[in-house]
């Protein structure tokens, strides 16, 4: 259910570690094209000096243009943090409001980041862990204009400024944002029923492009993730009926490309009639990884084929299968050795399901079973906005966080585990509204 209210997206980076070598590649990174999760942002960016923010702007840009972002450093902490959106719904009201939070995992001490808007949506945190992208609810009532706006917020709640406003009529969960590594550029991804459209801003300048503009009653365009610091993938989907299958395509940002999709270079396609399917790069951007789960009748419920090829289309190669039991259902390289899957298990005699969460390295080997809990209802997601490695580990590798939705009750929370395994801890939950994990910093 959770999956069918918000998209979940896909990728990861490169993931470097060694003292003086991490704060060096986090100046060098940007400039050769690359992109990298630096391993602790404790250790690598907290040496960043706070500098004060100057006064900035919340109010909408004219229409049709963005503002160019102002930021400025400020110092992390120590303290693994998950920053997560808590929208709120008050009882016997007409009014909403979004709220970014904080949860310190040390002290377990939680704090308001900004309150902004009737909710808050496709939040992400930056490569550096000093920022946090979001989209605001406008509330009608006061701007019939638009229908939400792309804010940025430092981590010490500083500098809340209004980029782009997005127009009434794109509704906000048809709306995919994507920040790149370098923090220079924003793929805004929308469509208003037939057609899609995809506009690069330039975060520097606050120039917009319009990548992608594609009319189609059949297929929907929407950007996946940043392969690098130019290129990105595009997913196409079908809008109506059985699903048919999933293209996936290489949009460069850096070159010409041609509105209407021709200048798009196919990279996948597959198959989902029945099934699930998971991509994600690996940490160097060099491979892709597919997870592919069949569902094929009672009596052998599930076909779980994990594979990899290269990043930019080719041959896939099966690194792990297993049928008739599980269904991997999200998977994401979290560190250069590790990948993460959220799994659905069935006990063929029984009929009963569980939820589990799997690692395992690159090469398919060394599955782990980090917990198995009973279903009940319950189904668990990784981050829905983004995939980068800080979107669902913590920066130093050690930890991760996970979201639920019960379809009995509707209540919805937002759990940390250990990448070591045992039973996750929840932090935050609700029955209405939503809760929805952002990312990972380091703070307090």
């Amino acid at each position: 259910m959770l999956k069918q209210l918000k998209k979940s997206r896909l990728f990861m980076l490169l993931f470097i570690s060694g003292g003086c070598l991490i704060a060096l590649l986090a100046v060098l990174v940007p400039l050769m094209g690359l992109r990298i999760a630096p391993a602790s942002a404790a250790d690598s960016l907290a040496t960043a000096q706070t500098v004060q923010m100057p006064q900035t702007q919340t109010s909408c840009p004219a229409n049709g243009t963005a503002r160019a972002s102002i930021m400025r450093p400020v110092k992390l902490g120590k303290h693994p943090t998950i920053v997560y959106v808590y929208n709120e719904i008050p009882p016997n009201t007409t009014i909403a409001y979004g709220h970014l939070k904080l949860y310190d995992v040390t002290t377990g001490h939680k704090s308001v980041l900004v309150t902004s808007g009737l909710s808050i949506e496709h939040a992400q945190v930056s490569a550096d862990g000093q920022w946090v992208l979001f989209l605001s609810q406008i509330d009608p009532r006061g701007d019939r204009q638009h229908e939400s706006m792309l804010q940025l917020i430092r981590m010490d709640g500083q500098g809340l400024q209004t980029l782009y406003c997005l127009p009434a009529g794109i509704v906000s969960r048809a709306t995919n944002i994507q920040w790149s590594t370098d923090q220079k550029s924003v793929l805004i991804s929308t469509d208003n029923k037939s057609t899609s459209t995809v506009i690069l801003l330039s975060l520097a300048s606050g120039k917009l492009t319009t990548e992608l503009k594609i009319t189609d009653q059949n297929y929907g365009y929407t950007v996946v993730t940043w392969l690098d610091h130019t290129r990105a993938y595009v997913e196409r989907l079908g809008r109506f009926g059985p699903v048919p299958p999933i293209v996936l395509f290489i949009l460069d940002t850096a070159k010409y490309s041609n509105p209407n999709g021709s200048s798009l270079k196919k990279v996948l396609e597959h198959p989902v009639r029945f099934s699930n399917l998971s991509l994600d790069s690996s940490y160097d951007a060099k491979q892709l990884f597919i997870g592919y789960c069949f569902m094929v009748g009672v009596n052998q419920p599930f076909d779980t084929t994990i594979s990899v090829g290269p990043a930019t289309g080719g041959t896939q190669k099966t690194i792990y299968h297993q049928a008739p039991s599980v269904c991997v259902q999200q998977l994401r390289a979290v560190t250069p050795q590790t990948l993460l899957m959220t799994v659905a298990s069935v006990n063929t005699h029984t009929n009963a399901y569980n939820n589990q969460l799997w690692k395992m390295r690159p090469d398919g080997s060394g599955r782990t079973v980090l917990f198995d809990l009973p279903k009940n209802s319950t189904t668990y997601s990784m981050n829905v906005f983004t995939q980068f490695p800080w979107s669902n580990v913590s920066r130093d590798g050690s930890m991760y966080t996970l979201q639920t939705y019960n379809q009995s009750n509707t209540l919805q929370t937002l759990v940390f585990g250990s990448m070591k395994g045992g039973k996750p801890i929840q932090f935050a939950y609700t029955y209405r509204g939503s809760v929805d994990i952002v990312g990972w910093t380091s703070w307090g």
